[in-house]
């Protein structure tokens, strides 16, 4: 009885792992990150680095490729710096024979260091969890903007102490 059960856990594991797999996207959604339970990539917002940055500066999408299940349900959460964002269980349906992707968006907040986060999909009641790094880009205009007042306030004082002398 235990080597039926051991084997028919053998088989249908892997087949439940191949229904669904997970990717995080990345430079507006022309790079997909595949998402595996071993890694840990370095993730940043989706739309760094693109045209669409400064409408969405904070939005990190999550991309669940399901394959042709029927009905399903998909819920998602992402836990990262002691913060917990949540995506309700939804049902879903998948009948084409490609599968079907689903896309989730998360805002966060912002981490201009790297912080470790973890993603935990909820498949039909089964939970699997992917690490990530996340850091927000670099506010390199409100950067220059600082540096640049900071140079103007230098040359205003050195311009004042020329002028009493």
């Amino acid at each position: 009885m235990k080597r039926c059960l051991l084997l028919a856990f053998l088989f249908a594991a892997p087949a439940f792992a191949a229904t669904m797999n997970n990717f995080a996207s990345q430079l507006g959604g022309t790079n997909l990150v595949q998402l595996t339970p071993a890694d840990s990539p370095l993730l940043t917002t989706t739309f760094a680095g693109t045209s669409f940055q400064s409408a969405f500066p904070s939005d990190l999408i999550f991309v669940t490729n399901v394959a042709p299940l029927g009905t399903f349900t998909l819920g998602y959460t992402v836990t990262i710096g002691a913060q917990q964002f949540n995506i309700a269980t939804a049902t879903y349906s998948c009948t084409d024979s490609a599968g079907c992707f689903i896309d989730t968006d998360f805002v966060l907040p912002s981490f201009f260091h790297p912080t470790a986060g973890t993603l935990r999909v909820s498949l039909n009641g089964s939970d699997f969890s992917y690490g990530f790094s996340f850091q927000s880009p670099v506010p390199e205009p409100t950067s220059l903007i600082l540096l640049g007042t900071g140079i103007v306030g230098v040359a205003w004082r050195k311009f004042r102490s020329a002028a009493r002398l």
